[in-house]
């Protein structure tokens, strides 16, 4: 320990009496521990920190597989089967996405929330922060409790313990407030509010098994695992399957984790983003650990000192690493500042899409992990100059002298550092050229629509106030000739299903009625869109063969569908699909309307989620023969479509002023929010890109100088010997250009065997695409060459004479 300590009193004396290094590697350290440390936070906040539920391990949803398409969707008979069949939960619960229109406590406000099992926060394991949870009796009555979300709760109430059992109206009903749920609680990820789940005897016939619009969240038994689970499930599934064959063959169950199912879809990326910092880190300790080559060079004098005093190899390193320890634990501290700095830029800027992200903190474990990387770093960094100092000093045998030559093992190191950073930078700057080169090529999708000059806003009509579907369709009418009206507005609709707007992808079966029904396994399915006449034209959607809907498909005319060109390529092969008459499964309406549909139309493919998605098919119905209750509003502007926001507010007031607007935003910037999360996760790989090849140029520049420094004597005797300033000129450039092969080539192959990583995130381009690849090249030699030039020329500059004389 004494040892130690003073180990650690020599290493903060020499830090202190070095400030320009000192200063240089604690930054480096602080820009590669402090980068980790942030991409860790967000790791570990969204992917590796539990769920703040009971036991949430023992957490999972059922996900519902049928024709290659797998989604959480199923129908309540389902939910009563396989929970009520199964014993491989404990209990679980129904839910299913809501929207509700909000009156009173401030100004009419539309929310997002979901209606759920009675039970739901007891198999959470979440506790109430006021009031209760719903009871049994509550999933028996008139449904009229209602749970408020914490965020809610102090938003719109601003905080009042005292609202428990008041009434607040939501959809023109008073619904009574039960209680206010723990902060902790975001799940759903948008609900706002929770209402109890009441199945209705049609909901649970067994003709309403096509109908897939409720999730299941179960809790498993204690021996229980979630492949077991699903075992399972598939049991049962395939005794349904043989009860009824229609609805259930070819299903496939799995329950699967629900922090998994949470995390899925942004686990790639965020291990892609952990990947590159982490190649930053290297590279930073590589500069460090060339410092400390340097550093050590000079102190040759100093170690065979105390080589000649009786220090052994062993006290040797102990030194040396101690003071990379010191080294490392600042630079760390500093890092904890960045990484502070960082988060909270991350959190700004990064994509909604991602979990939990506005919950991030820098916490005892993130600190715990900038601790264990300043130790790793720190040994990382410093056995390289600790072993080849205390190697050397192990012969005993210094010219204190000698102040023109250079070490081989240390020359040696330091090329292999530099050769390390370039390759590490070379895979950093081939990441980011993919990832800029996807982005490219998805922004050069055709969404198959025009969105600029749209603005979009979705309405929810309350049942209590338009009961029926006259009211609905005479509200619609009127709704959108008043826009129609507004200067500087082309043409307005509404659609239920709006691409890049809606979470809702209504998928139905459907068949031609001059074929026989099919089992489930064959039927056709297809997305279902409900749209006014004019919404086409509004979104400028081509027709591809008959025509659009018009003023003439109403509720007393013939029911009519159009399809697009997916649908009528995959189902309607070698038929023209126009006069084709269809039965649609999915009633969305709120008076459904059965019967075969004509198909009047084949309309353009459209992307539906995402530009990098695949086209569904679709099919779309008038919104005057199918009236729902919650639809978008789309209205297209000859100028700015938010200018025209308060006007859009104006005419919905006059004909409703307790209707608010939800979700007014551009059509434009609905597309553009689809790929935010590509473009995020680009511009942080490629800020570490540009650190990682700025670090490594320095890295080149600092050995070509340092082999300067310490062949002054040869240059001097090369140009007293006749060589001209350009040949010493040539003799670095050379030196720089053989490492800078050498860490490109390691690095482009090393890209290429590391291109399976980001595979996933690459749209239009090949993991080793040659473009990328060359343009890397370029950029790393560009670099090198100037980061070689400088100490180059000052070679060349050197007066033989005075490099004589003072060796």
């Amino acid at each position: 320990m004494g040892q130690l300590l003073r180990n650690l009193r020599y290493a903060c004396r020499i830090l202190r009496r070095q400030p320009t290094f000192s200063s240089v590697a604690i930054l480096t350290l602080a820009l590669g521990i402090g980068a980790t440390t942030a991409v860790f936070t967000v790791v570990y906040g969204v992917l590796l920190r539990p769920l703040p539920y009971r036991d949430p391990d023992r957490l999972v949803m059922i996900l519902y597989g049928h024709q290659g398409r797998v989604s959480p969707w199923l129908s309540p008979p389902n939910f009563r089967d396989y929970v009520t069949q199964n014993d491989a939960f404990s209990d679980a619960v129904a839910l299913a996405p809501i929207t509700a229109n909000v009156i009173g406590a401030g100004e009419p406000e539309r929310l997002q929330g979901a209606k759920v099992s009675w039970n739901y926060f007891d198999v959470l394991g979440v506790p109430m922060a006021h009031g209760r949870a719903f009871v049994e009796a509550d999933d028996r009555g008139d449904g009229n409790r209602i749970v408020l979300s914490h965020g809610l709760w102090r938003r719109r109430f601003g905080g009042n313990p005292d609202i428990i059992n008041s009434t607040v109206t939501f959809d023109g009903h008073a619904v009574t407030i039960v209680g206010v749920a723990s902060a902790d609680l975001h799940f759903p990820s948008t609900a706002e509010f929770w209402q109890p789940l009441i199945f209705t005897p049609r909901d649970m016939a067994s003709e309403s098994r096509g109908a897939q619009w409720v999730q299941v969240l179960g809790r498993l038994k204690n021996a229980v695992s979630p492949q077991q689970a699903t075992t399972a499930l598939e049991t049962l599934g395939r005794s349904l399957a043989r009860e009824f064959p229609r609805t259930e063959a070819d299903v496939t169950l799995t329950a699967i984790p629900l922090h998994e199912r949470i995390v899925q879809t942004i686990r790639p990326m965020l291990f892609v983003l952990l990947g590159a910092v982490t190649l930053v880190l290297l590279i930073a300790c590589a500069n460090v650990a060339s410092l400390l080559l340097a550093r050590a060079q000079a102190r040759a004098r100093e170690v065979a000192v105390r080589v000649t005093l009786g220090a052994t190899r062993r006290q040797l390193i102990a030194q040396l690493l101690t003071e990379s320890l010191v080294l490392g634990i600042v630079g760390a501290t500093a890092g904890v500042g960045v990484a502070v700095l960082l988060v909270r830029a991350l959190v700004l800027l990064g994509p909604a899409s991602i979990p939990r992200l506005s919950t991030l903190t820098v916490d005892v474990n993130v600190l715990a992990f900038a601790l264990g990387a300043a130790i790793v770093t720190s040994i990382t960094f410093g056995l390289t100059p600790a072993l080849s100092v205390s190697r050397r000093s192990g012969h005993r045998r210094f010219d204190l002298s000698n102040r023109g030559s250079i070490g081989t093992a240390t020359t040696g190191a330091r090329r292999l550092l530099v050769v390390s950073q370039l390759a590490f930078a070379a895979m950093l700057l081939v990441g980011a050229g993919l990832l800029n080169r996807s982005y490219l090529q998805l922004q050069r999708v055709q969404p198959g629509f025009d969105p600029v000059g749209v603005a979009t806003f979705g309405l929810s009509l309350p049942a209590a106030k338009y009961p029926a579907a006259a009211n609905l369709d005479a509200f619609v009418s009127t709704l959108l000739s008043r826009l129609g009206a507004e200067p500087g507005v082309e043409s307005a609709a509404v659609a239920l299903g709006l691409p890049f707007a809606s979470d809702l992808n209504a998928i139905t079966g459907f068949r031609r009625t001059d074929q026989p029904e099919p089992d489930s396994a064959a039927m056709p399915s297809a997305s279902l869109r409900i749209v006014s006449a004019d919404y086409f034209t509004t979104m400028r959607i081509p027709i591809r063969s008959g025509r659009f809907f018009d003023g003439h498909d109403t509720a007393a005319a013939p029911g009519v569908a159009l399809i697009n060109e997916r649908a009528a390529q995959r189902y309607f092969a070698g038929v023209n699909p126009l006069g084709q008459q269809i039965l649609v499964s999915a009633q969305l309406a709120r008076d459904a309307r059965s019967g075969p549909k004509t198909i009047v139309g084949v309309v353009g493919n459209v992307k539906y989620r995402g530009l990098d998605e695949e086209t569904p098919a679709e099919i779309y119905m008038p919104y005057g023969q199918h009236q729902v209750d919650g639809f978008t509003v789309t209205v297209r502007t000859s100028a700015d479509p938010l200018a025209i926001v308060p006007s859009l507010r104006r005419h919905v007031a006059a004909l409703d002023p307790l209707l608010p607007l939800a979700n007014v935003k551009s059509l434009a910037s609905l597309v553009d929010a689809s790929i935010v999360e590509r473009r995020f996760i680009m511009v942080v790989f490629l800020a570490f890109a540009v650190v990682a090849a700025t670090l490594s140029a320095i890295g080149v520049y600092g050995v070509l100088a340092y082999l300067v420094s310490r062949r002054t004597k040869e240059i001097g005797l090369r140009l007293a010997i006749g060589a001209s300033p350009s040949g010493v000129v040539w003799l670095f450039v050379r030196e720089g250009m053989a490492l800078t092969a050498i860490g490109l080539t390691a690095g482009l192959a090393g890209a290429v065997a590391a291109g399976e990583w980001i595979r996933s995130l690459l749209f239009g381009v090949t993991v080793a695409d040659p473009t990328t690849f060359a343009g890397v090249a370029c950029v790393l030699i560009v670099a090198a060459v100037l980061a070689t030039y400088v100490p180059a020329r000052r070679a060349a500059s050197v007066d033989p004479t005075d490099a004589l004389r003072n060796d």
